[in-house]
């Protein structure tokens, strides 16, 4: 039997019950709205250093209703700078979707 990581992780929230849940990478903001959806006390933090992600997450009503502190910054384990490649996504409908979100 394979289990999924998305599945396990919910099961996780579940059990430990967090009162921070922290979406480093956010992209699109969805798995933040599952983590609401299992959670709704829990406070969400969502960072994405993508800016046209980060325009997208911070557009979306469904986001902001959960209350979520969302930041645009890259999550490093160090205090510097950093750069990193940005795709900036297609305003062509079925253009290059399967680069949505990279960075």
């Amino acid at each position: 039997m394979v289990l999924k990581t998305k599945f396990l992780f919910n099961l996780l929230l579940r059990y430990i019950k967090p009162d921070v849940v922290c979406d480093i990478g956010s992209m699109d903001g969805s798995d933040a709205l599952r983590f609401k959806k299992i959670l709704p006390k829990t406070q969400l933090v969502l960072f994405e250093a993508n800016p046209y992600n980060f325009s997208c997450i911070n557009e979306n009503s469904a986001i902001k209703d959960t209350g979520a502190l969302i930041f645009n910054e890259i999550v490093w384990n160090k205090n510097c700078v950093r750069n990193f490649h940005l795709v900036k996504p297609s305003e062509i409908k079925g253009v290059d979707e399967h680069l949505q979100g990279t960075s």
